[in-house]
């Protein structure tokens, strides 16, 4: 059977404004890891679980799938779809954990620090690893905000210290040149149909809130504006070339209804989809 350890006064606790806060610290004996029937899950905040004992270990996300066991740190992104655990059913893991969230660990996921794309480590020592993770879950949690300010940057020092000592468990994704390329090409393409963008920022192996920000600076847009340029530009293009009623044109488009398409076309062309019709189809005179 299962044991678990949980630093319950963390468990659902608030959260303060600060540099960041550690809000689960846990560990967990004859488990079975992720349990969500093998589909991805998305986790609100960052973590890491150090496997301690155990086999038949799995970690799954959109890029790979690899055995997983003692000695592996596998990391958490905000967002990111993944799952990890066991798959034979006789087979159970020990580990140790911690949920942490903040602007510390946001700063430390644009600067690598944290990478999505390298979210598996192997580290030596494990009797080592495991008790400086489990300090945070056996000591008495912090009680102010400067003392969860420290806290916080025990927690960055252990990530770092791991990244130090580690090798990587599995290759990274997608080369940093091409991150861009293949965003647009997601949020330019079936612009009538719903677009997941944090599936799209999972795609090119970052988090998203570091993705919309590095799109942003990238292209000038935020990557939501990016995709509705993309779907205007098309209903311009409908109106103008095709017989489509404009009523039409913004159902198969996804708009709201066909005064929101008008507004969004006069405002980016200063026309609107029937003025733009008539102006490329002229009538002529006899």
């Amino acid at each position: 059977m299962a044991r678990l350890w949980l630093d319950a006064t963390r468990a659902g606790s608030d959260l303060g404004s600060g540099l960041g806060d550690l809000v689960l610290a846990g560990r967990q004996d004859g488990g079975r890891g992720v349990l969500t029937r093998g589909r991805p899950r998305q986790f609100p905040v960052y973590a890491f679980s150090l496997i301690t004992a155990g086999d038949g270990g799995r970690y799954r996300d959109a890029h790979r799938d690899v055995a997983i066991g003692p000695g592996t740190v596998a990391h958490v992104f905000p967002g990111v779809p993944h799952w990890y655990g066991v798959v034979d059913p006789d087979s159970s893991w020990d580990e140790v954990y911690l949920a942490f969230t903040g602007p510390i660990f946001d700063v430390a996921a644009e600067t690598g620090i944290l990478d999505v794309k390298q979210p598996l480590r192997r580290v030596e020592r494990l009797a080592y690893w495991k008790r400086r993770v489990e300090t945070f879950r056996t000591r008495r949690p912090p009680m102010t905000r400067r003392a969860r300010d420290a806290e916080a940057c025990e927690v960055l020092q252990l990530i770092t210290d791991f990244a130090a000592s580690s090798a990587c468990a599995a290759p990274p994704i997608a080369a940093d040149s091409d991150w861009f390329e293949i965003s647009c090409s997601r949020l330019r393409a079936d612009v009538g149909e719903h677009l997941d963008l944090a599936a799209v920022a999972a795609e090119v192996g970052m988090p998203y809130e570091t993705w919309r920000r590095r799109f942003r600076h990238r292209s000038g847009y935020p990557p939501g504006r990016y995709r509705l340029d993309r779907r205007i530009d098309t209903a311009v293009a409908l109106a103008r070339y095709s017989t489509m009623r404009v009523r039409e044109i913004a159902v198969s488009l996804g708009f709201s209804d066909e005064q929101h398409l008008i507004r969004h076309v006069r405002a980016a062309t200063g026309r609107t989809p029937r003025q733009l019709r008539d102006q490329a189809m002229p009538t002529t005179g006899t």
